[in-house]
């Protein structure tokens, strides 16, 4: 917990949604042109160059996020709280195991649907190009 006050919490999630999307936003648009950039014609070689400059931003976005974020808020002495105890009060959540496996169906569904629209626009459509304007317009309807 970042702070006690539901007010801030609420504007650093609303921070953190809005740059999720922009990050969805820049993978979207910019994977297929490296691909390209990378690969000069091997698509395995500029898949696998893009991943690494996405990997590295990543690394280096995570590290300045770890080192410029500090708790303000701790949790009482007198709480005590062990891990085992923790994971036996979720497994007989029954409303967080309902959304747990909703969750999982959700991002295997959307895993699923992502990983063959590009399949669809190569071998179908005929212009893989088009998999990245489809893909932000399909967030931007989303959102």
């Amino acid at each position: 917990m970042l702070t006690p006050n539901s007010l801030e919490r609420t504007s650093v999630s609303s921070y953190r949604f809005v740059l999720a999307f922009v990050a969805i936003f820049i993978v979207q648009g910019a994977t297929l042109p490296l691909v390209q950039y990378f690969g000069k014609g091997d698509q395995a070689a500029g898949f696998q160059w893009t991943m690494v400059v996405f990997s590295a931003v990543a690394v280096v976005l995570f590290i300045v996020t770890f080192l410029n974020t500090t708790g303000k808020s701790s949790t009482p002495k007198n709480q005590k709280s062990s891990i085992k105890s923790d994971l036996r009060d979720l497994l007989h959540n029954r409303p967080w195991m309902i959304l747990f496996f909703i969750g999982i169906f959700a991002l295997s569904y959307n895993s699923i649907r992502s990983g063959s629209i590009i399949y669809y626009f190569k071998y179908y459509i005929g212009n893989e190009v088009l998999t990245s304007a489809f893909m932000v317009s399909g967030t931007i309807a989303a959102s």
